[in-house]
């Protein structure tokens, strides 16, 4: 007999009469078919995966499994080669002592990663120095840059800039995935260095600066590493060339008064640079000169006026009086360019000799007021 299905049979035994003197049940029990299923997994190049199989039917277990790379185990964890593109692994199942052995294929599909690189056309700089870089990748779909400060990871576009503020080498790395998800990355060692830059300072003196002593002396405070000094005096004609110098700690005097802006650009051994402005004010001096005695002739043209003159003297605002011995006021000018010619209230004839007194009051290019009193002395 050979069942192809579960089927009962009964058995009996009957004697020379015909009479049944025993009987008996029995069911033949016919298991299905085993079968066996793997998985098909997917996996990017160079990572493992785990593949398995599943038996079913037959004598319902325990079964058994083997792989085609050896293993005995239903599951387990491959790592397909980089050069792969799909790999095959063949598992056989048994229930021992029901079905014949049974076999299944798990395919390995290998997703490859992104080829990708780096590129900056100039990586060696000075503090604060921005690099352009430029990322290549044959099938990445998303881009992280890391370069390498501790503090610079950026989701973005494959051509990005950076400015790294801090001296030191860094590598910078861009981590590519694709389509798949697939993750890989293209690191550059040592690829950026950042020099570091100089600071840039100076100071004045004195710090009062007028046109009789407009002598500044520069002292530079620069750090320690500069090695160069590069001095425009007057900034305000940049690049001329008129006012500068290169020494460490030079000295300018001034032409005139005004308000100038200084600028100092110092430079390391690196070729790194700083920049450094300061301002300077030379203030027009405040000095008044009158003679004490004077011969007004009106004959030779010598000495003929009493006129005080000064420097930094505000010619608007200026008022020269006259008083002989009485007190009495006789002559009154607001005009700086012109002197007493010895004559009282516009008479036509030169006062006597005698000893006058003068005042001028006056303002200065500040608008600061000022008042003299003084003698002079009408000589014939």
């Amino acid at each position: 007999m050979n069942p192809v299905t579960t089927t009962s049979y009964q058995a009996y035994v009957t004697d020379a009469n015909g009479c049944i003197s025993a009987q008996e049940f029995a069911t033949v029990f016919v298991h299905q078919q085993i079968t066996v299923i793997a998985n098909d997994p997917f996996v990017c190049s160079g990572d493992s995966v785990e593949i398995s199989a599943q038996a079913y039917f037959g004598n319902e277990g325990p079964y058994n499994y083997s792989w085609s790379n050896g293993v005995n185990t239903p599951q387990q964890f491959v790592t397909p080669s980089l050069t792969a593109t799909s790999v095959n692994y063949t598992v056989t199942a048994t229930d021992i002592g029901c079905s014949t052995p049974v076999t299944d294929v798990s395919t390995v599909t290998v997703n490859p990663l992104a080829v990708s690189s780096i590129f900056a056309p100039i990586t060696t700089g000075c503090a604060d120095f921005t690099v352009d870089f430029t990322g290549t990748t044959d099938i990445g779909t998303s881009y992280v840059w890391n370069f390498g400060d501790g503090s610079a990871v950026v989701s973005g576009p494959l051509v990005t800039s950076y400015t790294y503020t801090t001296s030191g080498t860094y590598d910078v790395t861009i981590t590519v995935t694709t389509a798949d998800n697939c993750v890989s990355s293209a690191s550059n060692t040592g690829y950026v260095t950042v020099n570091p830059s100089p600071t840039a300072d100076f100071t004045t003196a004195p710090l009062e600066l007028t046109t009789t002593s407009p002598l500044v002396n520069f002292t530079d405070v620069s750090s320690p590493d500069v090695v160069q000094w590069d001095w425009d005096f007057i900034w305000i004609y940049p690049g001329l060339g008129l006012y500068t110098d290169t020494l460490q700690n030079p000295s300018f005097s001034y032409p005139d008064s005004g308000f100038y802006m200084v600028q100092e650009i110092v430079h390391n051994a690196a070729g790194c640079v700083d920049t450094a402005y300061h301002s300077v004010e030379i203030v027009p001096e405040y000095v008044l000169y009158a003679p004490n005695a004077f011969t007004p002739n009106n004959h030779d043209g010598i000495n003929d006026l009493f006129m005080p003159q000064g420097v930094g003297i505000d010619p608007n605002n200026f008022e020269l009086m006259i008083f002989d011995r009485w007190g009495v006021q006789i002559f009154k000018t607001s005009d700086i360019t012109k002197g007493w010619d010895g004559r009282a209230n516009g008479g036509d004839k030169v006062a006597q000799i005698d000893v006058y007194v003068w005042k001028v009051v006056t303002k200065d290019f500040r608008g600061e007021n000022h008042s003299y009193v003084g003698h002079v002395t009408i000589v014939k």
